[in-house]
């Protein structure tokens, strides 16, 4: 029979500021980003780049919540990328997601 083992260990948790980001506009100073509802982040504008939409996993450490944007670009590209963010899946009180309950 072997013997349960007494060696010590620590678990650490890290947590991704990234996934708490309000929806909205985010800025650094060279960056302009957007968080959708779902809480999908894509980078709308960079150096060298008139406009863009490319998914990223997290929002930079620096990146401050801005609100509105006046660009018509910018707003144009959030609202693109509200439609194409993955929707959060949906659970019931016991966790098995919706999609597999009947309808009633």
């Amino acid at each position: 029979m072997q013997q349960p083992q007494n060696d010590e260990f620590e678990l650490t948790a890290a947590d991704n500021p990234g996934h708490r980001a309000p929806p909205g506009f985010h800025e650094t100073r060279t960056r302009v980003y957007y968080v959708t509802a779902a809480r999908a982040v894509y980078l709308l504008a960079a150096p060298g780049q008139r406009a863009m939409l490319q998914a990223v996993d997290h929002l930079p450490p620096e990146a401050i919540a801005t609100g509105a944007v006046r660009d018509l670009r910018s707003r144009t590209l959030a609202e693109v990328a509200e439609d194409l963010a993955p929707m959060p899946v949906r659970r019931t009180a016991r966790g098995v997601p919706l999609s597999y309950c009947r309808a009633a």
